[in-house]
């Protein structure tokens, strides 16, 4: 029926285990974001820091969990209109916006696997701002770079683009985000 249908389609753009979008189904919905708004939006990058070590040394069922604990973390931190994934996309709202949102995650990551005994995990981001002539691909590249550099200069931390497109450096304080 009708229903059950629409209930499959749903669970089949969803990774099962954390219920975030899997890529397919966020690109989609991103594609679909960038042709209907008329504002600019952000799209944020995001890696789990060292994710390969935490599965060799605590094994696969810890890595589940903590993914499962960054995803619930992604999708408290940056509510509203996101699409979530393994990235974010929300509408622009201005860098302070986007930097509060970065640290609530970090906060929520830390906390959430502090409270059930995982190892600590740090996420490193990288956000790009949208422009009239970008599409998924121009959009999602500009992030990929931030996000490199992020993870090259130290990881746990995030770069948003400025509107002008250039990188913007936050303020010391908000740069790097400390692990408690």
């Amino acid at each position: 029926d009708k229903l059950e249908r629409e209930r499959l389609e749903q669970r089949s753009k969803r990774d099962a285990l954390t219920g975030i979008y899997n890529i397919a189904a966020a690109k989609m919905e991103i594609t679909r974001m960038i042709n209907l708004h008329t504002g600019a939006l952000a799209l944020a990058v995001i890696d789990l820091d060292g994710f390969k070590e935490i599965n060799d040394r605590y094994g696969h069922y810890t890595g589940d969990q903590v993914l499962i604990h960054t995803a619930k973390a992604l999708r408290e931190s940056f509510c509203g209109e996101a699409v979530t994934a393994r990235m974010v996309c929300v509408p622009y709202t201005g860098e302070n916006h986007l930097a509060k949102c970065c640290n609530a995650l970090f906060d929520s990551l830390q906390a959430k696997c502090r409270a059930s005994g995982y190892p600590a995990a740090t996420v490193s981001i990288g956000i790009s701002i949208s422009r009239r002539e970008d599409d998924y691909t121009t959009l999602y590249q500009r992030a990929d770079t931030l996000l490199y550099e992020v993870k090259n200069s130290g990881k746990n931390n995030f770069r948003i683009e400025d509107e002008a497109g250039r990188a913007s450096r936050p303020d010391t304080e908000q740069e790097h985000h400390t692990v408690q």
